[in-house]
């Protein structure tokens, strides 16, 4: 779930004018047979009730009920590989009376995003670090661990963000296959920061970013997500209602959450100090005691 997490939102994004590559269809089946292999263990897997005593569920019929009145039909609708069922059956080139079922079948491809939100229910991964804390049992590591994941969060956040700023920057995306046909015209003319032309000086040739490379893109909107994180960059300003309601709602919740961000690397970094200092302190003691 945790890598399907980078991965999905980069192929909803970035790759959707470049077609499907050998490495898309590979992680679909993977992650689609992962998926469908949880589902059929889910139905084989205990039940802890809480309490004291921790008692674990084991009948086969109480555990099966459980599972299709909670996560079934989420579980379910999102392990389906619908769009590719459309495509079998139509093409993904549908022309006519099939152009509506070929945009449905773009439209399904959405769907998928609802795997990530396995993470809701994800208390394993907490009882796993907890367990590997135990074991490691070195306090500078854990909390040097712990700075690796607030590093890990942050780049999350960059991620996840450069994908939606591309596709709410872009004319034509996943999101505009939702739009009825006149909104969708509508929001096609509008002028969009991806495709204003640009130059790197006077007389020099001009380029938009729907032009460069999908790797340079990329790099430039996760290097913009870092920056409006702490301030607006200049390189690119929102051009359109769109795109400023997206980046305003960003900036709210980007001061929150650099500054919590900032906060927990602080405090780890005077944690590690503190206990090294700590350390010297107790070897200058006994090197005075000898």
């Amino acid at each position: 779930v945790l890598m399907d997490a980078f991965v999905l939102p980069f192929q909803l994004s970035f790759k959707r004018d470049y077609g499907e590559d050998a490495f898309d269809d590979v992680w679909f089946w993977v992650t689609t047979l992962c998926f469908t292999a949880d589902i059929i263990v889910t139905f084989d897997t205990g039940l802890t009730v809480a309490g004291d005593d921790q008692e674990v569920i084991t009948d086969h019929g109480v555990i099966a009920r459980a599972y299709m009145r909670g996560w079934f039909s989420l579980d379910f609708v999102s392990t389906m590989p619908w769009s590719r069922i459309v495509d079998a059956f139509v093409g993904s080139d549908g022309a006519g009376p099939l152009l509506h079922v070929a945009k449905l079948a773009k439209m399904l491809k959405f769907l998928r995003i609802i795997r990530l939100m396995k993470m809701l229910r994800a208390k394993k991964i907490k009882d796993i670090w907890e367990r590997l804390e135990i074991r490691i049992g070195s306090v500078t590591v854990i909390q040097a661990m712990y700075l690796v994941r607030v590093l890990l969060v942050i780049v999350a956040i960059c991620h996840w963000n450069a994908c939606i700023f591309w596709m709410i920057g872009r004319p034509d995306s996943i999101i505009t296959d939702f739009l009825p046909d006149a909104t969708r015209l509508s929001f096609e003319r509008l002028p969009h920061w991806t495709t204003i032309s640009r130059s790197y000086g006077i007389g020099q040739e001009e380029w938009s970013f729907a032009e460069k490379p999908m790797v340079e893109a990329y790099i430039f909107c996760f290097y913009w997500t870092l920056g409006v994180m702490r301030t607006m960059p200049a390189e690119v300003t929102p051009v359109n209602l769109a795109e400023r309601t997206f980046v305003l709602c960003f900036m709210f919740f980007a001061l929150s959450a650099f500054a919590v961000s900032v906060a927990s690397l602080t405090q780890t970094y005077f944690k590690i100090s503190e206990r090294n200092r700590g350390f010297k302190d107790e070897m200058f003691a006994l090197r005075m005691h000898m």
